[in-house]
């Protein structure tokens, strides 16, 4: 049976934005809206609060459906910070489904977080049958932050998602399709919450890919890197922009080539990796800095022969689903793409 949410978002129009002359229940509101998309295509049964329904009423309903998780949707204000805050219940600050959501959301605002904070005062929180994730996303009183939230409502829900599939444990699937594992790292005992580790926030990878030259570099999940379809990829060079990475190719020439480190597309010895032969497998390993939540590399190729891309691999993993490295034996890879989780 599918795990049951019920989706809270803020009933609170006098709360101005100071951007855009909007406010937190519209905002929130469309928050919840792509929160309930991402999190039904990932299998949960999710029922979300009519706009400007108060949080009473919100959470009788919850109750009489018999949700397992009630989560209320917030921005917020009055503080130091921009960044994200989780509120909950005391003895709840490590419940798995608290701490995925908040991980996931933390990552994604792009300034420091305030961590989850025990409330004992607010109704939802004290009312509700189900365990309440209380969410305040970011704040809403501060004209960049505000914009921020404006911009990013469908990644804030998607956020969501990941979280409650990181704390399930089970594969996340995006709006594109593409899937990603949750991190070894990320149940319940293993988020900065519980362990004292900082929020790194994001990391951003960048690389680009030769074929008969290099081609531009690219950002993340941007893009992809190399020609095209069809076209051999014969070196890829890669940095971060915060941790380190290692990473190397496979010759179908000359076979598993030494890792690098560096980023570089004129030093033939650290600065990318391939050897100018057809490649058809890559390895990538993220180093994460000491004392922050451990984060990893994720990655995936298409070949000569496909269009589509093969399923991503973390870091060099090898387990059910994971090979250790991207591509198939024997097949040049034409397209890649690289980005930190």
């Amino acid at each position: 049976m599918a795990l049951k949410i019920y989706l809270s978002p803020s009933s609170q129009p006098g709360n101005a934005y100071s951007a855009q002359g909007t406010n937190e229940q519209r905002q929130c509101n469309r928050i919840a809206e792509a929160a309930k998309i991402a999190l039904e295509r990932n299998g949960y049964e999710v029922k979300k609060a009519p706009e400007g329904q108060s949080y009473v009423q919100n959470v009788a309903e919850s109750n009489a459906w018999g949700a397992n998780i009630h989560m209320p949707i917030h921005t917020n204000a009055g503080g130091s910070s921009k960044g994200t805050m989780g509120l909950c219940y005391q003895g709840c600050t490590t419940n798995k489904y608290m701490q995925g959501v908040y991980n996931a959301v933390a990552e994604l605002t792009p300034w420091a977080d305030s961590g989850i904070i025990v409330r004992n005062d607010l109704y939802e929180i004290n009312s509700t049958s189900a365990m309440c994730v209380y969410m305040e996303m970011a704040f809403h009183d501060k004209t960049d932050s505000a914009q921020w939230i404006i911009d990013n409502v469908v990644p804030l829900g998607e956020a969501i998602a990941k979280g409650m599939c990181a704390a399930d444990g089970k594969t996340y699937i995006a709006g594109d399709g593409t899937e990603v594992v949750p991190p070894m790292s990320s149940s319940g005992a293993g988020s900065g919450a519980s362990t004292g580790l900082k929020d790194l926030g994001q990391v951003d990878a960048y690389y680009m890919a030769y074929t008969d030259r290099w081609w531009p570099e690219v950002k993340n999940r941007d893009d992809w890197a190399g020609k095209g379809d069809g076209t051999p990829i014969k070196a890829f060079a890669l940095k971060v922009s915060k941790g380190s990475v290692k990473y190397r190719a496979h010759s179908m020439v000359n076979g598993w080539l030494g890792w690098v480190t560096g980023y570089d597309t004129g030093d033939y010895n650290n600065g990318f990796a391939g050897d100018y032969t057809d490649i058809d497998m890559i390895q990538v390993y993220y180093y994460t800095p000491d004392g922050y939540v451990y984060k990893e590399a994720v990655y995936r190729v298409s070949d000569l022969n496909n269009l589509t891309y093969y399923p991503v691999q973390i870091d060099t993993k090898v387990a059910p689903g994971y090979d250790g490295y991207a591509g198939v034996p024997g097949t040049a890879i034409d397209k890649l793409q690289i980005w930190i989780e």
